[in-house]
């Protein structure tokens, strides 16, 4: 093809596009085209497949000729150069967002309909502020159906071990719609056949139901941001353990996480953004979160075993669950109709590191007239479990709490201290690839488990002049104060 041939293919591609759609930008810069789908409008990015496929279809409809590759390569060139310019700026989302106090929900349907909810109610939105890019691995959410009743889906489908476990999960189904900056994550333990996978694969089904129904633990940091980048809500289903590096990466998932990739078709270019997602892990393991930093995120539920008797047939359980599932939406967009209208007017007496959770959940407490302080007294008896449980696996914190059960008081320096820890464990301990072997390492190790071991009555504080000594009080008496986890589990036992 010679060079005015090419130039006519390029100058017939850029006219086509902007005669088909309107050429605009997102939050991240990414270059995106703006189009009516079904009389719903919808955004591609021309950097997805999406969009070589719209463009093959629309100039062989137009143009009688197909496209190759290097057309293709050449126009988006152009285009998103045009784009970041001139295009129109829009916010894009993923599945789940939240503008002007107001929720929307990408239904993930053929007609790429958006459930729109306000104080008032909820409605599908023709035209929505926010555009959603829909990940392949998503599926359809029904149209939710008026005359539901939320405790449907307690009574008849979940397998929780308390009314404060209910209390906190609905709750979390409520702020998922609020796509807060700090979002907390479900951790649910529980032994064979407590239905973990169930649980987790029911939330999913009202927030965002995925064609995978199961992702086993990541094995990399990359695996883990590919799930992240293609599901607002990742599961991560009969895990063992994470390693540390991962478990880094999951807590920066639930606070906002940074990165950066190399742009399409460029060597050096950077395309950076910025993600948080609703988390859920399950397994037996009742250490596969032992970082205090990302347990103090989490909502942790104990699963309790399922008599023989009440067990269901699969296939008959979740074909019920589809018919039930309009009505049990209808109620929880409901819900989260009336939070909205009154969420920004709670004040808390008292919270966790999740203040935008804890004013949801105080919300919700008014809105079903819950007893006052149900939601804050569940919470911190979850969260002060669910440390409790970490510090017992956590060799230099159960060497501390060791020294305190016997003493109120304890003041020396890290070296006394280290040296004091190595006398009162055992080798097995001492050996642990996690055991602190210098006073530096030691006192790095005190900053992450120093929070945790406040909530468990163990405060810790180090004198910043003079000679660096460490002083340890345990509140009251450490016999009595320091608390132990009730279940104190190296695993759950069928």
């Amino acid at each position: 093809m010679s060079n005015e041939e090419k130039k006519t293919f390029l100058e017939a591609i850029i006219e086509l596009v902007e005669e088909n759609s309107n050429l605009v930008v997102d939050q991240n810069e990414t270059p995106h085209i703006e189009i009516v789908n079904q009389g719903q409008q919808q955004v591609i990015s021309m950097f997805g497949q999406d969009f070589q496929d719209w463009l093959r279809k629309s100039f062989y409809d137009a143009f009688g000729r197909p496209l190759r590759s290097y057309d293709i390569k050449d126009a988006i060139e152009h285009l998103s150069s045009m784009a970041k310019f001139s295009g129109r700026k829009v916010v894009t989302a993923l599945r789940l967002a939240y503008s002007d106090n107001n929720c929307y929900i990408d239904l993930g349907n053929e007609k790429r309909e958006v459930m729109k909810i306000t104080k008032d109610g909820y409605v599908i939105d023709k035209a929505p502020t926010v555009y959603f890019i829909q990940s392949k691995m998503a599926a359809a959410l029904p149209i939710a159906q008026e005359g539901g009743d939320l405790t449907l889906l307690r009574d008849k489908y979940l397998n929780l071990g308390s009314e404060e476990s209910w209390i906190l999960v609905t709750v979390y189904l409520v702020a998922a719609f609020f796509d807060l900056p700090s979002k907390p994550f479900i951790l649910l333990n529980g032994e064979q056949g407590s239905s973990k996978s169930t649980t987790t694969r029911l939330i999913r089904e009202l927030i965002d139901p995925s064609k995978v129904k199961a992702q086993t633990t990541p094995s990399s940091k990359s695996d883990l941001l590919l799930s992240a980048l293609n599901n607002a809500l990742v599961c991560i289903d009969n895990a063992s353990k994470l390693s540390p590096k991962l478990m880094d990466i999951a807590c920066q998932l639930c606070t906002g996480a940074g990165f950066s990739k190399r742009r399409l078709y460029t060597d050096t270019d950077l395309v950076s953004f910025e993600i948080t997602r609703l988390l859920i892990i399950n397994g037996i393991d009742a250490d596969i979160i032992t970082a205090p930093d990302l347990l103090s995120r989490c909502i942790q539920l104990i699963l309790p075993a399922i008599d023989k008797s009440k067990r269901v047939a699969e296939t008959l359980f979740w074909k019920d669950f589809e018919s039930d599932k309009p009505k049990i939406l209808g109620a929880l967009y409901d819900l989260v109709s009336k939070v909205l209208a009154i969420h920004e007017s709670i004040e808390l007496k008292e919270s966790t590191r999740l203040t935008d959770f804890c004013r949801i959940g105080v919300a919700v407490e008014t809105v079903l007239g819950w007893e006052a302080g149900a939601f804050m007294a569940a919470m911190n008896n979850m969260q002060s479990e669910a440390l409790a449980v970490a510090l017992d696996y956590d060799s230099t914190a159960s060497a501390i709490m060791k020294i305190m059960k016997k003493q109120s008081k304890w003041k020396g320096t890290a070296e006394q201290l280290l040296s004091k820890m190595n006398l009162i464990c055992d080798l097995d301990v001492t050996r642990d690839a996690k055991w602190p072997r210098s006073a530096r390492a030691l006192g790095i190790r005190l900053v992450k488990i120093t929070p945790a071991l406040r909530e468990q009555g163990v405060v810790i504080e180090k004198t910043k002049s003079g000679d660096r000594m460490i002083s340890i009080t345990a509140a009251d008496n450490a016999s009595s104060k320091v608390k132990s986890p009730s279940h104190k589990f190296e695993k759950f036992v069928a």
